[in-house]
């Protein structure tokens, strides 16, 4: 049933992005963030300059990036005479794609995609509560220097408070608005996106420098790291086949974007854009499965995006193709949730789990929810199933309920 009709895919989204991924990168793809040098080292001074090259990995932490600095230390390197500079230029500084909601960006599921990602760009804010006051509001993160907050909250007694956030690219969070006064103690967690990463890497930098005792005394800046420089440590993400799990199980919007990002800097030596990224996908699909890449309207790799527009019948064409290659077939199809089991469909359809006979990407936004995946009946026949719902204005949960019938019903032929 219309199934040429274009709907909004939201995470659906990712099956695109994973397959070209796994197509163009290898499965064996990671990301690295390096650490470099120029100069000589005298005395233990560095007359030279460091150079701390970020490429979207999004796995890398503070802990690893203390790592790569604590090389300077195991150089006997103890004062850098030049700059420190960070290289962010692998991807662009557009952070957000078209049609991200203003709600959306102060949180964590939507955050900034940069060249440096540390800790997720994310962090929480814990909101203690006692029954008569509001205790206090605690960052929960001390890996996040660069982060102030406000706290503007009040107790109301009314059931539909709620807490509004503002930030800005100064990494100011202001909490206002109001919380129900609750009858016993309770904890609230807030998690959020880190509105600037690259001055929240400058002041984590700064931090860990201070930690190793490596003084900086002219800065940090911000630079390309010229063919010259020596590499001297080098960090690495989990490989793409790992990552493709963690994407489609849990729906990891971070991942799949630094990947649509890293798509496009790949293609063209270029900064990664939201455009070149997604050009990628759908040239490669085209090419590789044939798919009309008019049927194909993305503005993100991840399903962020309101303007995102495909087809049940596209979807439909792009499972297909997963099954018939082999890669895709082999690191894709087992990465994606169970019902009843895991990842996204963990407390969906749960008589259909000890089969594990439902593997499916679901896909969520305000007025939005869908389903796409691959289905063993009871008598062993297989179905590709592809449920798109959108423009309502119910709970999304009434919606699941319906979809979650439809795969039962076809499970029980």
């Amino acid at each position: 049933k219309n199934k040429d009709q274009f709907f909004t895919p939201a995470s659906i989204t990712k099956l695109f992005t994973a397959s070209t991924a796994l197509l163009v990168l290898k499965p064996d793809f990671k990301f690295y963030t390096s650490l470099y040098l120029t100069g000589k080292i005298k005395q233990g001074t560095l007359a030279g300059n460091v150079y701390i090259k970020f490429t979207g990995d999004p796995t890398l932490t503070s802990k690893q990036l203390n790592t790569l600095i604590l090389q300077l230390k195991k150089n006997h390197i103890h004062s850098i005479n030049g700059h420190l500079y960070i290289d962010a230029n692998s991807f662009d500084n557009n952070y957000y794609p078209s049609g991200t909601t203003v709600d959306d960006i102060n949180f964590n599921y939507a955050a900034p995609i940069s060249s440096v990602i540390i800790n997720r760009n994310a962090f929480n804010i814990l909101i203690h509560i006692t029954p008569s006051e509001l205790k206090k509001v605690t960052l929960s993160s001390p890996t996040t220097p660069s982060i102030t907050y406000h706290n503007k909250l009040k107790l109301e007694k009314s059931p539909d408070c709620t807490p509004t956030i503002n930030s800005n690219m100064l990494n100011n969070y202001t909490l206002q608005g109001c919380i129900k006064n609750p009858n016993k103690a309770e904890e609230i967690t807030l998690p959020l996106a880190i509105r600037n990463p690259l001055l929240s890497a400058d002041k984590t930098i700064v931090m860990l420098l201070k930690q190793n005792s490596i003084s900086a005394p002219h800065g940090i800046l911000y630079a390309s790291t010229p063919d010259s420089a020596r590499l001297l440590a080098q960090t690495e993400s989990p490989p793409l086949s790992k990552l493709i799990n963690q994407m489609l199980k849990h729906s990891d919007n971070l991942i799949a974007n630094s990947l649509t990002k890293t798509l496009g800097h790949l293609k063209t030596g270029k900064p990664g854009s939201w455009r070149s990224g997604v050009n990628v996908i759908k040239e490669t699909l085209a090419d590789r499965a044939h798919i009309n890449p008019e049927h194909i309207h993305l503005l993100d790799g991840a399903g962020i995006s309101r303007y995102n527009l495909t087809t049940a019948q596209t979807i439909a064409h792009l499972l297909q193709f997963i099954q018939k290659t082999p890669v895709l077939e082999k690191y894709l199809i087992p990465a994606l949730p169970i019902a009843g089991h895991d990842g996204t469909l963990t407390y969906r359809m749960k008589n259909l789990h000890h089969n594990e006979s439902f593997r499916a990407k679901t896909g969520t936004l305000t007025g939005v929810s869908n389903l796409a995946g691959y289905l063993t009946t009871r008598n062993n026949k297989h179905y590709i199933v592809v449920i798109l719902a959108d423009n309502f204005t119910s709970k999304a949960n009434s919606i699941r309920q319906i979809e979650d019938k439809m795969v039962l019903a076809l499970a029980n032929q």
